[in-house]
């Protein structure tokens, strides 16, 4: 993918991304989750590679979905590798934490300027708190918190007004 030139079609990269996110999200079918734990894995270094630069942009959000539906999987191996894509996404969207102090704007962004950049996520990330607050309302005994709580939080820990 990364030997496709540079200026013109990315035929290749589009291919391989649509088919490597379809089996990186989770689906209802009985199958084995090895495919689904190494297209996690390889999706994560393609977000990493630099060579990719903006041309893998356009897959960010349906990585970050990939990534925040495969981290409440029952498989500890798609755990992992959806908590590693996560890592590699939010570095690649917001850049490497360079300075201790958490209130900083370097590697930060405007919700709006987020929310453009990946519209398709607006609604996801509501969808996936409202999944998370009925989590939380439920009238269990035991207090449980949905495992996607911290993946939103992180993200939209990193936006400011």
């Amino acid at each position: 993918i990364s030997s496709e030139p540079k200026k013109g079609k990315t035929d290749l990269l589009k291919m391989t991304m649509e088919e490597l996110i379809s089996l990186a999200t989770p689906s209802n079918e009985s199958s084995s989750v090895i495919p689904q734990v190494h297209a996690l894995n390889i999706l994560r270094a393609l977000f990493r590679d630099t060579h990719l630069g903006e041309n893998i942009m356009p897959y960010v959000a349906d990585g970050i979905q990939a990534a925040i539906l495969g981290f409440v999987s029952p498989v500890w191996a798609v755990r992992n590798s959806s908590t590693l894509l996560f890592s590699a996404l939010i570095t690649r969207i917001f850049g490497v934490k360079r300075g201790k102090d958490e209130n900083s704007k370097k590697n930060r962004m405007t919700g709006r300027e987020f929310f453009s950049r990946f519209p398709s996520l607006y609604p996801f990330l509501l969808k996936q708190l409202e999944v998370v607050t009925n989590t939380l309302n439920s009238e269990a005994e035991e207090l449980k918190i949905h495992p996607s709580l911290f993946l939103l939080l992180l993200i939209l820990g990193r936006l400011y007004p």
